[in-house]
């Protein structure tokens, strides 16, 4: 970028928006390695098998999964079961929650439900305090089957984030940091493409600042939704994408 051509003022407003951009990337990464460190706890990710499920009859998805926890408070993680079949069924619900309170850091606990045909039942466990790993996170890892000695090739994960910030509320804490450096970088951002020499002399932003912005919006994405691939994919195309704005000019 051509310093000279830009007003100090101008320049302050850039400062402050690569600051609130890095802040924001940080958090986002944060989530990010959460979620990828989940990959690691004991269980397989939600996928199918590559071979035959004997689960089949069994339909599982997530119900309820918190993002944040404080050391004080007492959440639920949860998952919904189906039927799919015509014939009554009793499915297991396991859950794998790290605790390093107990044996080997792993609490395991089961759930017996009966299913009539077509039937979807919900199912919760509770997580508090004791669950967060490391004083950052908890990790939990849900397995349905039809029999308790049978761990199904499916899993569903669900990693909280633990925030203990002057006795507020975690998801307080946790949502309010994303609305605050959501918003002040998109407002930065808007300010200084307005004053910006460069977008007054070609009538558009810089693509290197788009292509930032984008990504950003995108990883945040992930971080809400739980997903580890879109916030390290956006880790990988931020990181190239710095890359190739260094060897040319900021535009």
């Amino acid at each position: 970028m051509d310093s000279e051509k830009t007003k100090p003022g101008t320049r302050r407003i850039l400062v402050a928006l690569i600051v609130f951009m890095t802040l924001l990337f940080a958090y986002n990464a944060l989530h990010t390695y959460i979620a990828m460190e989940g990959l690691a706890f004991w269980g397989y990710p939600y996928i199918s098998a590559f071979n035959d499920d004997a689960d089949d009859g069994l339909r599982s998805k997530s119900y309820q999964c918190p993002r944040f926890i404080a050391d004080w408070e007492t959440k639920r993680v949860g998952v919904s079961i189906t039927n799919t079949t015509d014939q009554l069924l009793t499915a297991y619900a396991q859950i794998v929650l790290s605790n390093p309170t107990v044996e080997y850091g792993v609490q395991h606990e089961i759930g017996e439900v009966s299913l009539s045909a077509g039937e979807t039942k919900q199912i919760t466990w509770k997580i508090d305090g004791s669950n967060i790993r490391n004083g950052i996170f908890v990790s939990t890892r849900a397995f349905v089957s039809w029999q308790p000695a049978y761990v199904s090739n499916r899993s569903i994960s669900c990693n909280l984030l633990a925030l203990n910030i002057l006795n507020l509320p975690s998801n307080v804490v946790g949502f309010g940091l994303f609305i605050f450096l959501g918003l002040a970088t998109a407002i930065l951002g808007l300010i200084f493409i307005s004053r910006d020499p460069f977008t007054k002399r070609y009538g558009r932003p810089r693509s290197s600042l788009t292509y930032l912005l984008v990504a950003l919006v995108i990883m945040t994405i992930g971080s809400l939704t739980g997903s580890w691939l879109l916030g390290f994919l956006m880790i990988i195309f931020i990181l190239l994408g710095l890359l190739a704005f260094l060897q040319v000019e900021f535009r």
